[in-house]
């Protein structure tokens, strides 16, 4: 039974996790949005932030599905400097920075449901379906980012 309370907890930490990256990705897309001036790149930043919020959301329901309720998002002096970075770079080195930090987390999303989410199979389609769609998506922001 203590293995068992401690997957459970160990589950609900890796979804923790997952949450918490997807609500930051969302805002950072939403920062770079609103400095946007090309309305085309502006509408396709935008998009990425709801989706980000969407996968948010399904983290959100997989907490409460285990008895935890979400943490609240806080605004850390590391996702402060990490505005300020975005900011000073510009959008296109701003979306290639959340693509590779995507490409780390959709690894440990691999890593995730081979271990911790192993039984957990509406998780187990969710991370297969958002690694498919957020490759086509990211790429589409990236465009989006250059320079016509």
């Amino acid at each position: 039974m203590a293995s068992d309370s401690k997957d459970r907890q160990e589950t609900i930490a890796v979804v923790m996790r997952n949450w918490q990256a997807e609500v930051e990705t969302a805002q950072t897309y939403r920062d770079l949005a609103e400095r946007e001036p090309d309305e085309r790149r502006k509408g396709v930043l935008l998009r990425m932030a709801e989706a980000e919020e969407r996968h948010a959301q399904r983290w959100e329901k997989k907490l409460r599905d285990l008895g935890a309720e979400p943490p609240v998002f806080k605004d850390t002096i590391a996702r402060r400097l990490n505005c300020w970075w975005n900011k000073f770079a510009g959008a296109e080195i701003a979306i290639r920075r959340m693509e590779a930090t995507e490409e780390r987390q959709e690894a440990q999303f691999h890593d995730q449901a081979q271990r911790t989410l192993a039984g957990e199979q509406d998780v187990q389609e969710f991370l297969r379906h958002s690694v498919e769609r957020d490759g086509a998506a990211h790429q589409s922001a990236h465009r989006a980012g250059q320079n016509p």
